[in-house]
């Protein structure tokens, strides 16, 4: 997780980008003699926003904060046998990987500001992308969902999801139900997840309406193809519920999450408090990650997701790991005076050399929804050409509390400019929506 310095560099420095650099000298650091890393420790600072903190943050939470008992529309058809999948020769299925079940289509990007529809199926040289407006990229979108299945990362964000503590800790959001044998449920299992033989025990089939979700799961991923199989077999009986079966089943979640597995079985809301603690939401799969200050700072978290370099958008939280880590420090209030925009191509740098290194990055701010989530929309506007539309609505797939404030949301439209040549999103759209 990082490399160990004897001495971390720590430059401070207004919006302007002017600076100076100081030397760090950690004491509990015993490998002396190895460089500093290019960011380690790279402190912005922001002298004009020093008032009120955290206030739009909270408010934003409150008001986004939304009953978990209300079943949500996922657009799934009612088949649940993957046509993509390709039989073998000798009749069994072929194995779902990560390139299976992803049946994606492109859709135009945000209208111009003038209206004007983005123009589809156009491509830049080397690219595998359509473009359209002024570079703007389109995102791919997954049609897996349509087909009742769910990605490990769509699960882990399901999983996470909640405003201030996770909508995990009501019994009936979320129905996990695992259809291996019953030796090797016993043995280590998803966390809160039931086994197939409770079902017929203790439920009817009326009791699925009042979960919110419904996720099924096997050893691998492959039997829900298997007509007489559990899985088959429960996918068919819950059919008016829309179950979802996890892409890869137990043995894919085990290899990314063996932190959310357990060999105990969980019913109350109390003994789900006491066992499952949130982690951060997972916006690009395996290595971009946003959350609040509580989990920046939980060495447990850190070290179960991988994490080597943190963006402290904030005043509020301290960075607690420099010894090993590297820090990207921006001292900004959540207000909308507060000047954020400077910023955004040194974060975005800071992110883009992580991912090269093979690193995993955590954007915090004080709770994960305003001053985080604008500094990981300027990177998914530079790296990947979305608008700021599409990149919002990216974001908001992954990590539903997200909430730039309104002065963000219009430096961020500024930025979008620059970067396309015009404005290609109604930013009333994303505040007010």
């Amino acid at each position: 997780m990082g490399h160990k310095v004897s001495k971390a560099t720590t430059k401070i420095e207004d919006v302007s980008g002017e600076g100076v650099e100081r030397s760090l000298t950690p004491g509990d650091d015993k490998n002396s003699g190895e460089p500093a890393a290019k960011y380690q420790n790279f402190i912005v600072g922001h002298e004009d926003s020093m008032g009120a903190e955290g206030g739009a943050e909270s408010s934003e939470v409150n008001a986004k904060s939304s009953s978990a008992g209300k079943r949500q529309n996922f657009g799934r058809r009612n088949s649940k046998i993957c046509p993509s999948l390709v039989d073998s020769e000798e009749g069994e299925p072929s194995v779902i990987s990560s390139e299976v079940c992803k049946c994606f289509i492109t859709v135009s990007a945000s209208s111009g500001e003038h209206g004007e529809s983005a123009e589809v199926g156009k491509k830049e040289p080397g690219s595998d992308h359509a473009t359209s407006g002024r570079g703007a990229v389109p995102v791919p979108v997954n049609q897996r969902k349509e087909l009742g299945m769910l990605s490990t990362m769509e699960f882990y964000n399901m999983l996470m999801e909640g405003p201030t503590s996770p909508y995990l800790y009501d019994p009936h959001y979320v129905l996990i139900i695992d259809t291996r044998e019953k030796e090797e449920y016993e043995s280590l299992h998803i966390i809160t997840a039931v086994h197939v033989t409770v079902l017929s025990e203790s439920l009817m089939v009326s009791d699925f309406s009042k979960y919110v979700h419904i996720i099924l799961y096997d050893k691998d991923g492959r039997s829900h193809c298997l007509t007489e199989s559990p899985m088959s077999q429960l996918q068919m009986r819950l059919e008016d519920f829309e179950p979802e079966v996890l892409e890869g089943g137990f043995d894919a979640w085990l290899t990314k999450h063996p932190y959310l597995c357990t060999d105990e079985i969980i019913f109350s809301e109390l003994q789900r408090e006491e066992m499952f603690f949130t982690y951060p939401s997972m916006i690009l799969e395996d290595w971009l990650y946003q959350g609040a200050g509580q989990h920046a700072t939980n060495e447990k978290i850190i070290s179960d997701l991988g994490i080597t370099h943190v963006i402290n958008v904030g005043l509020e939280h301290p960075s607690p790991f420099k010894v090993r880590m590297q820090y990207f420090e921006v001292r900004v209030t959540d207000d909308p005076g507060s000047n954020i925009i400077n910023i955004f191509p040194k974060a975005t740098d800071f992110m883009r050399q992580a991912k090269l290194s093979k690193g995993k990055v955590l954007v915090h701010c004080n709770l994960g929804v305003s001053r985080s989530s604008a500094v990981i929309l300027a990177f998914l506007i530079t790296e990947f050409h979305w608008t700021l539309m599409d990149a919002y609505k990216v974001l908001k797939n992954t990590r539903n509390v997200v909430r730039p404030n309104l002065g963000f949301l219009k430096q961020l439209s500024e930025y979008e400019e620059r970067i396309f040549g015009k404005k290609l999103t109604d930013i009333d759209e994303i505040h007010f929506g």
